[in-house]
């Protein structure tokens, strides 16, 4: 395979990917319109459900192997109708590995054996965000995880030629793209949503943009948490200035 090849499904592997890690944005939701201790359980929720996620999507093996040994010990079937429940268990098998497959697999990178982690790490930082520093700050730093993390990976992919000095994986161009984007759309939504402008929402998205960006760019840091905390941190002390 030709390296344009490669790179060309690089890219559209990181699109499926990216659109998805946009759908994030669905956090913003509860937080908004609910009270805080309300929006907490239902992000805590969300986060237990990507938790299940996991454990269902490593388990297949588990799963079937117990669902055999079951069934074989039920001393009042016959062994046809163990058979019968064995035969129907690997078809649903069958069925969920090929929805898998479709929506799932086919945007897992390589060496990524837990697709549902990163969602369940994005729930997580919000969720300690919220309860830590309040609405605003959770609500900047979900913005510039989905936002933000997003157009940056698709454009450092892309258009990524100047790496960092001290991140090679990252580049400046993506680091540009993120602190646009974020900074034009927590504008956009600070307008929309004026009461949650503490100070003049350029400030507010100026902080969330540039802390973002850094905090992403780190080396060795997984940016799913910390993107959403520090954003949600320097945000909150903003506050008490």
């Amino acid at each position: 395979m030709s390296n344009d090849n490669k790179n060309k499904e690089s890219i559209n592997l990181e699109l499926k990917r990216q659109l998805f890690h946009i759908v994030s944005l669905v956090f913003i939701i509860p937080i908004y319109f609910l009270e805080l201790i309300d929006a907490a359980k239902v992000i805590a929720v969300l986060a237990l459900l990507f938790m299940f996620g996991d454990w269902y999507y490593l388990s297949w093996k588990q799963r079937k192997e117990q669902i055999e040994k079951t069934v074989k010990n039920l001393a009042h079937l016959s062994e046809e109708k163990k058979k019968e429940i064995t035969s129907g268990y690997e078809e649903f098998l069958k069925f969920e590995r090929k929805f898998l497959d479709k929506y799932i697999n086919q945007m897992r990178r390589a060496r990524e054996r837990r697709p549902f982690v990163a969602g369940f790490n994005v729930a997580f930082a919000s969720l300690i965000a919220l309860v830590l520093f309040g609405t605003t700050p959770a609500l900047m730093g979900i913005i510039a995880i989905a936002i933000g993390d997003s157009l940056s990976t698709l454009v450092g992919l892309k258009f990524g030629n100047h790496k960092l000095l001290y991140n090679d994986n990252k580049s400046l161009e993506g680091s540009i793209a993120f602190i646009l984007a974020t900074f034009a759309f927590a504008s956009i939504f600070l307008i929309y949503f004026s009461e949650l402008a503490f100070i003049d929402f350029w400030m507010i998205a100026a902080i969330t943009a540039i802390i973002g960006s850094l905090i992403e760019s780190l080396p060795l840091v997984n940016d799913n948490i910390t993107v959403p905390i520090a954003v949600g941190f320097f945000i909150y002390l903003a506050m008490l200035l």
